[in-house]
């Protein structure tokens, strides 16, 4: 397995055509391949994963209106609602267009945003309490807009959702994993396999709100300690620092730190 380990410093952009840029994708791809067929021997393959399984996710839905009024805050009091989801990820591009989907980061593959955390400290402790996470941000989805379908990076994570505003006729905003549609509500927990191919609508008049957390799914010791490592070196990969210097560049400069894994 080819193992890169090309550490981009101060956050300069490191382009897509550039000979680094094309090394970690070509090293990444090699490294996902394989261990997505490992992955596969210990996991169940389904779309859908029981939430309930997991006693995080109850403490975050008692907490929801804690978490809407943090995220109100900041989409309203503190000018984040320019962090669209094409100009901080180029990679978006070919699913989403742009003014249909927006984010407000606290974690990015590991990279601690700490203004965010500063700016919202109830939900920001919350997320702290998230065994093995490794993302999150508020996923804002505007009237009328899709998320064309799309894969997710690899197996080795799973992808939660928690309803913080849903339209009033939730009929109208879903997201469909593979065969499966589901239809987000208000304090409600979902988790999917994010591998599968997947995409998303709000086909409403009004915006959708989730609290959007990957973590490292369940595993035996030697893969979760393989994703521990997957994701740190991510985590300072041109992938995840282009988001970083795209924040900067919108005007959200904040103290990067790094998630050290228990």
């Amino acid at each position: 397995i080819v193992i890169y380990n090309f550490i981009v410093k101060n956050r300069k952009e490191i382009p897509k055509k550039t000979l680094i840029y094309k090394i970690q994708y070509v090293a990444a791809k090699t490294v996902i391949w394989t261990v997505e067929r490992v992955v596969l021997l210990f996991i169940k393959n389904e779309s859908f994963i029981d939430p309930s399984q997991f006693a995080w996710t109850k403490i975050l839905e008692e907490n929801t209106d804690i978490i809407r009024a943090d995220f109100l805050k900041l989409w309203n009091e503190k000018s984040v609602d320019n962090i669209d989801v094409t100009i901080l990820s180029e990679e978006q591009r070919t699913s989403v267009d742009k003014d249909n989907w927006y984010t407000i980061p606290f974690y990015i593959w590991g990279a601690k945003f700490s203004a965010m955390h500063e700016l919202a400290p109830r939900t920001g402790k919350l997320l702290e309490e998230i065994p093995d996470i490794t993302t999150a941000f508020f996923s804002i989805l505007k009237p009328h807009s899709v998320i064309k379908p799309h894969f997710g990076v690899i197996n080795g994570y799973i992808r939660y959702h928690l309803g913080v505003i849903v339209p009033e006729d939730y009929n109208q905003c879903a997201i469909q994993v593979r065969d499966i549609k589901y239809h987000w509500r208000e304090r409600e927990s979902m988790i999917f396999d994010h591998r599968h191919q997947h995409e998303a609508w709000n086909k409403s008049n009004e915006m959708r709100v989730v609290l959007l957390v990957d973590t490292i799914r369940p595993l035996p010791a030697p893969l979760r300690w393989f994703m521990i490592f997957f994701t740190k070196k991510l985590s300072k990969s041109p992938y995840a620092q282009n988001m970083l210097k795209h924040l900067e560049d919108l005007g959200h400069s904040s103290e990067i730190s790094y998630l050290e894994f228990k």
